[in-house]
């Protein structure tokens, strides 16, 4: 950044540029998004002056846009990033780059799946992996595994994601591409989380922060510290979870990378929750969903309002609660967020007045494909509870009227009950 600023004065616009652009790769590498993006933004306003050949100038914009887009999505600048990612798209399609097509059609499928646009990123993905493996690109078809694996965790297909995740840590340990392996062995990490496999996803997410170290992706240390400290909490840890999800804010804020701010602001929260200090959960959580909703990240807006959610059930009873669980409700399915949904449906059944109702619920999510170990040692704890209240043949006729219930269809039902009271 000196450098370019150095030649700025001197009035050496094409020093400036090289400068200015090796500047904004550096940055991206190190994950200092913001200073990225500057370097590639004045690149860029210096590519008219200087290159004259139409071809190159056509290269060069392309190839500058792709890094801005890049810059822009990790920081959280989705429709912006979206922009440019698109100008690149059409630019290498118009050259003919396949190479650098089924890059930026990875990107925008990463950017699409952070906004909760399943479809639409796996779109973006597939059409990537299609011209990766034409041209037989291991990255390219490595990272595009990778992201469709992604996909199928939020959606809930953990047997695809695992699937995907091998296939793309295989190429990766072939070609020795380390940061693909990164990404494989971290994703594996959370299907075994997932699937309350907690010690395996321990082993993983350590993995994965050692080569991120070792690398210098610091976006990707934080990002395995976050899985750490989610690991730590369901165990019981909560000042370990804490102390991993502070450390992992820290590095996000010092990259500017607004998503992981708002996941490690999220997950304080939710430790605070769990510790009973719902002042401080709450402030983590209010903090959280402003920059959520800034940046466009609808998964964790639904995350977030089904942790305030809970929060709300807990001090000021269920109508506060419900609202909150409804909210959330309405984010995570217009996203298609079948394990949140499961989520907030337990949280609405421990508040519902009708015991029947809830035990449907219950009996549904218990035996959805999507539930986790960890959620059905939830369901477990509540259908104890609701042994208590209701008689045997009652328990069973609502846990056996749940079993064949539609999730969408139940899903319907609830949001239509909430316009009609809104």
């Amino acid at each position: 950044v000196i450098l370019a600023h150095h030649w700025r004065g001197a009035g050496e616009a094409l020093k400036e540029r090289i400068s200015a652009q090796r500047a904004g790769e550096y940055a991206l590498r190190i994950s200092t998004y913001a200073d990225a993006i500057t370097s590639f933004e004045r690149a860029l306003a210096l590519v008219p002056e200087t290159t004259v050949d139409n071809e190159a100038r056509r290269h060069l914009e392309a190839d500058l846009l792709m890094k801005l887009g890049e810059a822009l999505l990790y920081h959280g600048a989705y429709d912006a990033a979206a922009i440019r990612l698109e100008k690149a798209l059409t630019l290498f399609r118009a050259l003919g780059e396949d190479s650098r097509t089924a890059q930026v059609l990875n990107l925008l499928g990463e950017g699409a799946w952070r906004q909760g646009e399943y479809a639409q990123a796996r779109q973006f993905v597939s059409d990537g992996l299609t011209i990766g493996r034409r041209i037989d690109e291991k990255a390219s078809i490595a990272r595009s595994l990778n992201r469709l694996g992604m996909v199928d965790v939020d959606e809930g297909d953990y047997v695809n994601a695992e699937q995907h995740f091998e296939a793309s840590l295989e190429i990766a340990k072939v070609t020795n591409n380390l940061a693909e392996r990164a990404t494989a062995i971290n994703n594996l990490g959370i299907v075994a989380y997932s699937q309350g496999s907690y010690e395996r996803a321990i082993e993983f997410f350590e993995e994965t922060a050692e080569i991120c170290r070792a690398s210098g992706e610091r976006r990707k240390v934080a990002s395995a510290l976050l899985n750490l400290g989610s690991v730590a909490g369901v165990q019981g840890n909560l000042e370990g979870a804490t102390l991993y999800f502070e450390d992992a804010l820290a590095i996000c804020r010092s990259i500017g990378e607004r998503r992981g701010i708002a996941l490690a602001l999220d997950n304080l929260g939710y430790a605070a929750s769990l510790r009973k200090d719902y002042d401080r959960a709450l402030t983590y959580f209010e903090e959280s969903l402003t920059l959520a909703r800034a940046i466009g990240d609808r998964q964790r807006i639904a995350t977030i309002l089904l942790n305030m959610g809970h929060v709300a059930k807990d001090r000021a009873g269920s109508a506060s609660a419900r609202d909150y669980f409804l909210q959330a409700l309405h984010q995570a399915h217009v996203i298609h967020a079948t394990p949140t949904m499961l989520e907030i449906l337990i949280g609405l059944a421990e508040i519902e007045a009708d015991h029947v109702r809830a035990l449907s619920w219950l009996g549904m999510v218990q035996n959805h494909a999507a539930t986790t170990d960890a959620v059905k040692s939830q369901i477990d704890a509540l259908i104890a509870t609701l042994k208590g209240l209701l008689p045997a043949d009652m328990l069973e006729h609502g846990l056996g009227e749940g079993a064949q219930a539609n999730l969408e269809t139940v899903i319907e039902e609830l949001l239509r009950e909430h316009s009609d009271a809104s």
